[in-house]
């Protein structure tokens, strides 16, 4: 854990920006690619179980940072999760618009 004890907590935060960002354009891309050939159902799991996946590797991070680095504790939470949860925000609203668009097709 010493590797990521000399790391600022602003790059940890622009690390999970990244990482948020890029996952969310992953996710668009996977679900428009395959909204065609699923089933409501399926589009829900699918929708889900990416959520799951960026949940657990973001709680993976914030207990790395907690560990390893320690300074500005709860501000770096407090910020990482308000970050987290804008960007749930966003997504959510996207993928409920893709859905919509899928069912009036």
């Amino acid at each position: 854990m010493q590797l990521f004890s000399n790391i600022e907590p602003r790059v940890w935060l622009t690390g999970l920006f990244i990482f948020l960002m890029a996952y969310g354009i992953s996710t668009v891309l996977i679900v428009n690619k395959n909204k065609q050939t699923m089933r409501p159902n399926q589009f829900v799991s699918l929708y889900m179980l990416l959520k799951l996946v960026r949940l657990i590797v973001f709680v993976a991070a914030l207990i790395v940072y907690a560990v390893a680095v320690k300074i500005e504790l709860k501000r770096f939470m407090l910020f990482a999760i308000a970050m987290y949860c804008v960007y749930t925000v966003i997504i959510t609203i996207f993928i409920t618009m893709t859905e919509k668009r899928l069912k009036r097709q």
